[in-house]
């Protein structure tokens, strides 16, 4: 992480809103609620797209210009049922006829611009901001949308965990 790079970033994005802008829910045909069997859940997101945009207010010469910054974030989340050989490893590929439910949500988050033009900030530092800060500021919506889904579907509650910040990213370190 470059943290010269994000402390010139930081100041100037402030957080708006999060909400999904596309949601697929699978529940796959084998599962039946009433089953009791061992899961486990796997998550993986990716930021697709980072676009900026300006609201100008028509008639008040006097209001300024305000600019966003929008983040574009993929995320899916699936629900295992764990085989005999227990939890496989991240980087192992799922057997797909054990994933009871398969939700692929994808989430704008929304940054107001303050205190200079977008365009101004450092590429940099804003693809670092996109790997840093925008997945802590996306967790709690992300949370929120998954687990109100698999009470929906009726399908096992997904761990999802608090998000944590990593002690490479707290003030002091």
């Amino acid at each position: 992480m470059n943290r010269e790079l994000l402390d010139k970033v930081l100041p100037h994005l402030h957080i708006q809103t999060a909400f999904p802008t596309h949601i697929d829910a699978k529940v796959a045909a084998w599962y039946d609620r009433r089953q009791v069997f061992e899961s486990f859940t796997r998550i993986n997101w990716t930021v697709s797209e980072i676009s900026v945009s300006e609201v100008e207010f028509a008639g008040d010469a006097k209001q300024p210009t305000i600019n966003f910054m929008k983040f574009m974030a993929s995320t899916r989340t699936r629900i295992v049922k764990t085989g005999g050989e227990g939890i496989p490893a991240d980087d192992t590929e799922l057997n797909e006829e054990d994933v009871a439910c398969d939700l692929l949500i994808d989430f704008v988050v929304e940054y107001i611009v303050a205190g200079c033009k977008p365009d101004e900030l450092p590429q940099e530092g804003v693809s670092e901001f996109a790997s840093h800060n925008m997945p802590y500021h996306l967790w709690p919506y992300y949370r929120q949308i998954v687990q109100d889904f698999a009470m929906r579907l009726q399908v096992p509650m997904p761990t999802v965990p608090s998000f944590r910040v990593p002690k490479t990213h707290q003030a002091g370190k």
